[in-house]
């Protein structure tokens, strides 16, 4: 498992959680929901969380919008990009930041 410093930097470099389908069409409808993602992941948590709810009820095999053969790897891929999307991992600490036992006067 990655620590979460590992996580922060390859979340800040860009790469994503999960690997494209071999299936030419599974393949561009699951780019265009990476491309979706990573322009959106910037917005406020409440926009990102409706923006992903809308994507899956689009992409969903069982919703009436979306009903392609493909539907189930598009999923498959929303859901690795889940966490991605709505938690993404918190800033390392900076070690030299935290503050020795000796220094606890400060804080009383």
């Amino acid at each position: 498992q990655l620590s979460n410093e590992q996580l922060y930097k390859l979340y800040n470099a860009g790469f994503g959680p999960a690997a494209y389908p071999e299936d030419l069409q599974s393949r561009q409808v699951t780019l265009m929901l990476e491309q979706t993602l990573r322009e959106m992941r910037k917005q406020p948590l409440s926009r990102r969380r409706q923006i992903f709810k809308a994507l899956v009820k689009k992409y969903h095999p069982e919703g009436k919008r979306f009903k392609a053969y493909y539907a189930d790897e598009a999923i498959k891929f929303l859901d690795a990009f889940r966490e991605w999307f709505l938690s993404p991992p918190p800033p390392p600490i900076d070690e030299e930041l935290l503050v020795d036992g000796d220094d606890d006067e400060f804080f009383k």
